[in-house]
């Protein structure tokens, strides 16, 4: 019998098993209580509430784990019905969108994932058009929100788990969902691949043989994507973009493969494949007063000037207030933070408010010269327009005064300059700007 892959188990955090209480999750889960592993184990069953019959599951799957002298919470998850991809679909997002918010820094979500399901998720994804990410199939292990997806059975098979299952008292709970054939996976398992092993009794093999050589593939693919970003990336203080004239000139392969890299070197599961090309194909079609835009669940990737930019969380559309109080450190609704240094800041003022831009907003950046609108001098400056309604604007005593740290209403910049003040903003990215790089006090040419 093989044994566990040791690499997919967490050491120093908890150990959280999906447990539905089937044949493959009650395998796992009676290895992991005779392992070492056994005091950092938690059972989770997600109830996703698809049927009648799913309370009564879960409470089978609870009793499994009592036998093997293990506590199981069951956790109830409300599943989106509109869902494009199907229930199946919208019960996956919501058990791992779930798991994601439950796991901390060093723990391990463990699944009973084995060579069978890779089997059917390689071909799955190949008739779907994947490329050679996704045909390396599920990875061992894998981030997961702030922990790890662990998979320590991935090189078992399904007949491995019987013969496990075979030598134990616990019977497995059964889902009649899984013998349905509507779901695609259950189509493929139950008639596809039968009709394949048939005329190829091999095939499940050479399906994972060719699965392993795209996984090389991929490594490849990555040392190239890490040189073309390298000459596509331009950064400032604030940004990294990539330019996108030069990466609508890479071929189609390349230029996908650029932008998942870059998306999971900020820690982000990139979009999928499908998605990508439809916003190459808009960027090679866009007049350029468009911004063509990718949003996904964690991000969102848009072309404006000549560049791409990539967002990470979502940016408040609705308009929103903070009072500064004494603290000279103010997190506001975004995540981001402003931070004052210098002079206490009551001698410049009483009541200080932090907001995002007003319609008919004006600053004066000369004394004498005449108030400009907000609006033009954020868009003169070169500030995106999905980020200007997020602006952070500064007003002291009911009138405006900055705009983020860089755009200073005469007055108070010419304060800051005698004081020595400093006023910064380090973004919800962690860009940091500050009043003392390139802070603009004169009107723009």
């Amino acid at each position: 019998m093989p044994d566990l892959n040791p690499d997919c188990l967490s050491s120093r955090g908890r150990n959280l098993v999906g447990f539905s209480g089937g044949p493959d999750s009650l395998c796992l889960l009676q290895l992991l209580a005779d392992s070492v592993w056994r005091d950092s184990l938690l059972a989770v069953h997600i109830n996703h509430g698809l049927d009648a019959g799913s309370a009564g599951r879960a409470e089978a799957a609870r009793r499994l784990a009592v036998t093997l002298g293990l506590d199981c919470a069951i956790v109830c998850v409300s599943v989106d019905p509109d869902h494009r991809g199907g229930p199946e679909a919208a019960a996956r997002q919501a058990r791992y969108a779930h798991f994601a918010s439950i796991l901390k820094p060093g723990d391990h979500l463990l699944t009973a994932h084995h060579a069978d399901d890779q089997v059917e998720t390689v071909l799955l994804r190949l008739l779907r058009g994947a490329g050679p990410r996704g045909l390396a199939g599920m990875r061992p292990l894998r981030p997961l929100g702030p922990g790890w997806l662990g998979r320590p059975i991935l090189h078992w098979s399904r007949n491995d788990v019987l013969r496990q299952l075979a030598g134990r008292s616990q019977q497995p709970v059964n889902d009649p969902g899984n013998s349905g054939l509507l779901p695609d996976r259950n189509f493929l398992r139950h008639r596809i691949l039968p009709l394949l092993e048939q005329r190829w009794p091999g095939a499940r093999g050479s399906v994972l043989q060719a699965a392993g050589w795209q996984a090389d593939a991929v490594q490849a693919l990555q040392f190239r994507a890490d040189r073309d970003l390298a000459r596509l990336s331009t950064t400032t203080d604030a940004d990294t973009t990539l330019n996108l004239a030069d990466w609508l000139q890479l071929p189609p392969a390349r230029a996908l493969a650029a932008l998942r890299h870059w998306c999971t070197g900020r820690g982000l599961e990139p979009p999928r494949l499908r998605m990508l090309i439809e916003f190459r194909q808009q960027c090679g079609k866009a007049r350029h007063d468009r911004v063509p835009r990718l949003d996904w669940a964690q991000a969102s990737l848009l072309a404006w000037k000549q560049q791409i930019w990539l967002e990470t969380g979502r940016l408040p559309q609705q308009p929103w207030s903070v009072r500064w109080g004494p603290e000279n450190a103010l997190e506001l609704p975004d995540g981001s933070l402003l931070r004052w240094f210098g002079i206490d800041r009551a001698r410049l003022g009483a009541d200080w408010i932090v907001s995002n831009p007003r319609p008919g907003d004006r600053l004066h950046l000369r004394r004498d010269g005449p108030g400009h609108r907000l609006r033009d001098l954020l868009r003169e400056h070169g500030i995106p327009p999905w980020r200007r309604n997020a602006m952070p604007c500064l007003r002291i005593d009911g009138s405006l005064r900055a705009a983020g740290p860089q755009l200073l209403e005469a007055r108070l910049a010419e304060a800051m300059r005698q004081s020595r003040s400093r006023l910064e903003w380090r973004s919800r990215t962690g860009a940091l700007l500050s009043s003392t790089s390139d802070s603009i006090s004169s009107a723009p040419q």
